[in-house]
């Protein structure tokens, strides 16, 4: 949610620095602060992006909402892999068959407890990083780092559900971790580059509510799972089943459109256009002009660090940052991580 905020508040020309492409390389505009551009305008920022067709209804949409909901709801199967990862740990911690098939009938001790919980984060924590999120996102793109960022999941899940050690285990912490940090960075601004504006918040937000239910997907696997033995423990089904939805996040990536904006930034206009026309249901040549034209006023104008911390901004900055504290101040983690 702060990464929505920030996304969509923050004029892209003060978060010109790399810290800020790696969450939001094209800030989202409020069309109400500027008037539309007129036919004419429009003409001329498609012919100088390369982009001419003579026939007005090669820029008539073929998609709609149905579109572009299926592609957020998609998206937010990202949400749904972490909250799983966040909750499944606390049930699993617990069962008898972890202790068993895993620390060979010992307890689980304090600080293995605490390391396997920990190493998730640190995963996270690296592909967070800005230059780690920007070159993903630069090799791969919006999209392609959506479906990396799946396979990496899948590829953790499988090494902690097949773990007859500690350190196979964390490695799998770790690796999922790293996916997670890299797809909760993507996949809420991938959403919002591809939905219109007033249906762009709550798009955005369903990766919430996805991680919201994943944790109680998993509680529950837990629950059910818990006595389960044999022929393999409870605990390595609760782990297994999460690489379901990374498989379907994998597969559906590959039939959703790229990012419209992502792609004029990287000199594509054309695909962008065949994206936007599989996204529309109405004439896109306007919002493909508009998204060329603040491209190119990011091109040539670079924010400053100053500026950034200085007047509005600084407040916005603050409450960003607020929103960010409270939701890991509340205590919230310690019942996810531990029931």
């Amino acid at each position: 949610l702060a990464q929505a905020f920030f996304s969509s508040t923050f004029p892209s020309r003060v978060l010109g620095h790399p810290i800020a492409y790696a969450m939001a390389p094209v800030a989202v505009v409020d069309k109400s602060s500027r008037p539309s551009l007129s036919q004419g305008e429009v003409e001329v920022i498609l012919k100088q992006a390369g982009i001419e067709e003579n026939s007005p209804d090669a820029f008539h949409g073929r998609g709609g909402i149905s579109m572009v909901v299926a592609v957020a709801v998609f998206s937010s199967l990202a949400g749904l892999l972490m909250g799983l990862d966040i909750g499944y740990i606390a049930g699993v911690k617990t069962m008898d068959s972890f202790s068993e098939g895993l620390l060979h009938e010992e307890k689980i001790k304090d600080t293995q407890d605490s390391l396997i919980t920990m190493i998730f984060g640190v995963g996270a924590a690296v592909a967070a990083f800005p230059p780690v999120m920007d070159c993903c996102v630069s090799k791969l793109g919006r999209k392609g780092a959506v479906i990396f960022g799946g396979l990496v999941f899948c590829l953790g899940a499988a090494l902690q559900a097949l773990a007859i050690n500690m350190a196979m285990m964390l490695l799998g912490r770790i690796i999922a971790g790293f996916s997670v940090g890299l797809l909760s960075g993507n996949a809420p601004v991938y959403t919002s580059e591809i939905a219109p504006p007033a249906l762009r918040g709550a798009l955005v937000t369903g990766f919430q509510f996805a991680i919201t239910v994943g944790i109680m997907i998993a509680f529950l696997l837990a629950l059910v799972l818990e006595d389960v033995e044999k022929p393999y423990g409870g605990w390595r089904w609760v782990i297994a089943a999460q690489i379901v939805p990374g498989i379907m996040l994998v597969i559906g990536g590959i039939f959703m459109p790229g990012s419209p904006r992502y792609l004029v930034q990287q000199g594509k206009p054309r695909q962008a256009l065949r994206c936007l026309l599989l996204l529309r249901s109405e004439d896109v040549r306007e919002e493909l002009a508009e998204i060329c034209q603040e491209h190119e006023m990011d091109s040539t104008t670079k924010g400053t660090w100053v500026e950034f911390c200085s007047g509005d901004n600084l407040k916005l900055l603050g409450i960003g940052v607020s929103i960010q504290l409270l939701q890991q101040l509340c205590g919230m983690n310690a019942f996810m991580y531990d029931g």
